[in-house]
């Protein structure tokens, strides 16, 4: 559309509804003002337009206003007047039309409302007003959204958002027909064994389940919607035949054309059930007819990686750094990695396929075309992925960027893109013979000879056979598949391969067998792969946090990988859970599937290359610093992090900083490393490479390994005392305010009431959520904390009550029970502790041997605290900047919520340092509170989407803070000026701000303070 036309014929448009609307028009004039507009702007015929169609349904009668394809639209004169009447009238039609998936619209010409059908009842999905300011740009696409006029149109992938997207109507409609659709079939075993497995594999992208039918159902709208986009891009026509539409969705369709398994019956095939046919027939009628807008044969892009983006993930992602590689990062990576027609390709985790896109589009241009193409691709341009959606996309992506080459290729194509963990692990069975196994259920698993992975068309044609078989009688289905098995020379395998068949046999007769033909075919070839090896390795492995992996097997697996890798030790306990798997996707995607000698070049966390001390072994391998067995020599480094996108939440590339690494395998000679610096704002995420270097500057550098990273100072000799908190958690049980008891109003001073504190409700996660805990508690059991968001400079906003099962006596500290509680006369204790035991059973994680009071004194970080007699020095653990403060208990029992508590003790997130010395205490509080501290550990600090986060015991590591000397004027100075300001800051009034604004406010405040503690901490600290 040419927007210079548009914008007259938009606002001669406007003048003539509006003029309709003052004359009180018919409500039919203003429908064929509507048409004329469309005909004359978008192109539609007149003739397209159904007009006063009649209903006869039920106990429908009346005449549709308009029918444009799958629209109904009902004209009124007075939306406001007329609402309840049009909406009525909206409801019976779209009730009243079957064969098709419909919206209605609820207009007087200047406003128009959008409506489905849920459950029988109208809802509004979208609505814009033309009186309202818009522009002529937003009016053409918020119309062109529903109408797809445009014709022969380049999709876009922003494009595909629009008109497929999570807020199009085109979606929405075709969610309540799955919803509809899945209701009536969920409970069906083929179909609950699609949902299970699904949902498996999706545990080890997300670390632990993700399963919710509205999240599935996404998933199958997308399937459903990329295999009609690869129907309609191959062979440039919409099925005709109600069987050639469905049998798109199974592969059927594109096996009969010599695609092989460019689509299968994978878990979105439960839509096949007979019973839901007439509807799936619809919604893909439906979805066929909008795609035909498409000049599929001209798509220069990864098209589908934005809709992918937008769908498929659950709401709560954590930090999973699992965000799609823009073409311009792909395509500088595989450039950066001399990617050629001479070397083999393989991305371990290739998402919706955007390097494996990239990476043929760089081979035409090298110079490959057609056959030649096609060839090199299906040989050498492999990706594995263990989404199951992600593999659906990135093969019609495959697809679609070999489109060129097709026309003249006459055989038969497998994609080389499976479904699979590329972390996947073998094991020797108790027989003795090398296999690793496929798991169905806890007791239930197939098993895979690993000398038979290296021929995978036979080992694919040996599945065929056993699921053949399985459907047959006992006898005749043992005899003929043993008799196979010989034939072709397989006899040692025949127990293994029988005791599968018995698997598959029950699986079928127990209605569970839909998919496992389909999962081991795929299971299997990361182990092909390790045999095979690859001139190049390269993608964006997944940043999954070791603390979200909930599968307790898959979390085995990584923890033992990550050890057997050299990659933290058996000894580093706390670190495992800051530990992602991008570092061990990359030591076992080097050494399992690259070549000697040759490359890997994967998108990374930042952090790998800065203070991260869970990447520490990582970055004494890859610099040669340690020798170890995978033996990477880091060859490239290209920074991210001064690359600015402006669309984006955090305004960069990915949620936390990034950089590419690039090294070599087994190379034994030392080179200097080429640094890449990027730095440039770019006007989107996902551009070509030819575009986003316009706005783009490249700074070269040769640096050496060891300057990687600034050295470190000498350690501190404050850095072994200083500790982390402990986790006060889960935060519902032991968080408590003060209640007066109905009907008394008073509070019971020795006793008290209390509840679960309502802020801990804000911050619960999971099982942990809607908890509310009251009761009596002796006040004994009372004790204050400090959590980190309430920590500032020289202060600190609130300090939090909590009831801790600890009792202090002359013989020391002992935690409690509920049984010793009673037993010791606490009444109030034990009542409280029992509905703390009996939540706690009921919602832990399953098989966990903890107990509440082993969670809540975890690696001893409690029970080791002296909760009074002391000074603490704390600081947050995490933030952009160190704060530091001073928590007394010498001088009497600090009061929180007007409770005098018998303690103090240190949570989590801070770390602290206990000392009868209040000089010493003041002394350190103001050297971490200075700039200088500050500025040395920024170096060292990972870094999150808003700036530097982990502070940890950086502090110690990066400057050697000396013991305090009472001789030293300049250390006594600095007591003293952290006395004062921790009067000032005690004086300020702090309440409902943010903390950050509030910590700037009183640094802003104690500016001459600081500017003195800053000078006297650089004259000690830079000797």
């Amino acid at each position: 559309m040419n927007f210079a036309k548009f914008k007259p014929q938009f606002q001669q448009y406007l003048n003539c509804i509006e003029e309709a609307k003052l004359r009180k028009s018919h409500h039919d004039q203003l429908r064929s003002i509507f048409i004329g507009f469309l005909s004359q702007t978008f192109g539609v015929n007149y003739e397209e337009f159904e007009l006063e169609k009649g209903v006869k349904a039920a106990k429908v009668r009346g005449l549709i206003d308009a029918l444009f394809q799958d629209i109904v639209f009902e004209f009124k004169r007075d939306i406001d007047a007329e609402r309840d009447k049009g909406k009525a009238e909206l409801t019976d039609y779209l009730k009243s039309l079957k064969d098709g998936t419909y919206f209605g619209v609820l207009t007087d010409g200047l406003l128009f409302e959008v409506y489905i059908l849920k459950e029988n009842n109208l809802e509004m999905i979208d609505s814009v007003s033309l009186k309202a300011p818009i522009s002529p740009e937003e009016a053409f696409s918020w119309f062109d959204r529903f109408l797809f006029s445009t014709r022969e149109l380049i999709p876009s992938s922003q494009d595909m958002v629009n008109k497929f997207g999570a807020k199009s109507p085109v979606f929405l409609s075709s969610s309540q027909k799955l919803w509809h659709m899945f209701s009536q079939s969920k409970d069906n075993p083929s179909v609950k064994v699609k949902f299970e497995e699904w949902d498996k594999l999706l545990s080890k992208v997300y670390g632990s389940s993700v399963a919710s039918d509205e999240l599935f159902l996404r998933h199958t709208y997308l399937s459903i919607l990329v295999k009609l986009i690869a129907y309609l891009a191959l062979f440039k026509e919409r099925p005709k035949e109600t069987d050639e539409l469905l049998s798109i969705l199974d592969g059927e369709a594109f096996r009969r054309r010599g695609f092989q398994n460019l689509a299968e019956s994978d878990f979105f095939t439960w839509v096949m059930s007979p019973p839901l046919l007439t509807d799936t027939y619809s919604l893909l009628k439906g979805l066929a007819q909008h795609l035909s807008v498409y000049d599929l044969s001209k798509i220069n892009e990864d098209l589908l990686k934005e809709l992918y983006q937008q769908l498929v993930d659950p709401e709560t992602r954590h930090d999973l750094g699992e965000f799609y590689t823009p073409d311009w990062l792909a395509e500088l990576t595989l450039r950066q990695a001399r990617w050629s027609k001479g070397k083999s390709l393989l991305d371990p985790a290739c998402g919706s396929g955007t390097f494996l896109f990239i990476a043929i589009h760089l081979l035409r241009e090298q110079g490959l075309s057609g056959t030649d193409l096609v060839e090199k691709a299906r040989e050498d341009i492999v990706g594995v992925d263990v989404h199951p959606l992600a593999v659906t996309i990135a093969k019609i992506n495959y697809l679609l960027a070999l489109m060129p080459g097709l026309t003249d290729y006459k055989e038969s194509l497998i994609i080389p893109i499976y479904m699979a963990d590329s972390l996947v692990m073998r094991e020797k069975l108790s027989f003795g013979e090398e296999s690793f196994s496929v798991i169905v259920t806890g007791g239930e698993k197939f098993g895979i000879p690993t000398d038979m992975t290296q021929n995978p068309n036979t080992l694919d044609k040996v599945i065929d056979e056993m699921r053949f078989y399985a459907g047959k009688p006992t006898g005749e289905a043992i005899a003929g598949f043993q008799a196979y098995l010989k034939r072709q020379g397989y006899d040692k395998q025949l127990w293994l391969w029988s005791q599968n068949l018995r698997l598959m046999r029950k699986l079928v007769q127990e209605g569970r067998d839909t998919i496992w033909a389909f999962i081991l075919k795929n299971y299997y070839r990361p182990v092909f792969f390790c045999h095979k090896s690859f001139s190049l390795v390269a993608g964006n492995p997944p940043w999954l946090a070791y603390r979200y992996i909930r599968d307790p097997d898959y979390q085995s697996r990584v923890k033992k990988l990550t050890i057997d890798y050299h990659l933290l030790t058996s000894k580093d306990v706390k670190l495992f859970t800051h530990m992602d798997t991008s570092t061990l996707f990359f030591a076992f995607s080097l050494f399992m599937y690259a070549q000697n000698g040759e490359t890997i070049a994967f998108v990374m966390p930042r952090s790998v290359i800065t203070g991260a001390k869970h990447h520490a072994s990582f970055r004494d391998v890859i610099t040669g610093k340690t020798v170890t067995f995978w033996e990477p020599k880091l060859r490239k480094l290209i920074d991210l992090e001064k690359v600015v996108v402006p669309e984006t939440p955090t305004k960069g590339v990915f949620n936390v900083p990034a950089c590419v690494l690039i090294a070599r395998k087994g190379q034994k000679e030392d080179h200097p490393i080429q640094r890449l610096d990027l730095k440039g704002t770019l006007p989107k995420k996902n551009l070509s490479w030819q575009e986003a270097q316009k706005d783009l500057t490249i700074q070269r550098f040769r640096i050496s390994p060891e300057t990687l990273l600034p050295p470190a100072g000498k350690e501190s000799p404050y850095f072994k005392h200083f500790k982390e908190g402990a986790t006060i958690v889960p935060r519902c049980f032991w968080f408590v305010q003060p209640v007066a008891r109905k009907g008394l109003g008073v509070i019971d001073r020795t006793k008290p009431y209390l509840e679960t504190h309502p802020d801990v409700e804000r911050d619960a996660k999971g099982p942990w959520k809607g908890i509310q805990i009251p009761g009596e508690v002796e006040t004994g059991f009372l004790y204050a904390t400090l959590l980190g968001k309430h920590l500032l400079p020289f202060g600190y906003t609130k300090l939090d009550l909590v009831v801790l099962p600890v009792e202090i006596s002359q013989m020391g500290m002992r935690m409690l029970d509920s049984q010793t509680a009673l037993r010791a006369g606490y009444s109030g204790l034990h009542s409280w502790l029992s509905q703390v035991e009996k939540i706690w059973e009921a919602r832990k994680k399953k098989g966990s041997p903890m107990s509440p009071y082993s969670r809540l004194d975890y690696r001893r970080l409690l029970m080791s605290q002296c909760p009074a007699g002391y000074h603490n020095v704390l600081y947050g653990s995490a933030g952009t900047h160190i704060a530091s403060c001073i928590i007394d208990t010498t001088a009497g029992r600090l009061k929180t919520e007007t409770f005098p508590t018998h303690g103090f003790f240190v949570e989590a997130k801070t770390f602290f340092y206990q000392t009868k010395e209040l000089k010493e205490a003041h002394y350190l509080c103001a050297v971490l509170n200075s700039d200088y501290v500050d500025k040395a550990i920024k170096p060292y600090q990972t870094k999150g989407a808003w700036g530097e986060r982990d502070i940890q015991r950086r502090p110690f590591e990066a400057v050697s803070i000396p013991k305090f000397d009472a001789q030293d004027k300049r250390h006594l100075r600095l007591a003293e000026l952290s006395q004062e300001c921790h009067k000032k800051v005690a004086k300020l009034s702090l309440q409902g701000k943010s903390i950050g604004f509030l910590r700037n406010k009183v640094r802003e405040y104690l500016r001459p303070e600081r500017n003195e503690i800053d000078k006297l901490v650089k004259t000690i600290l830079s000797q």
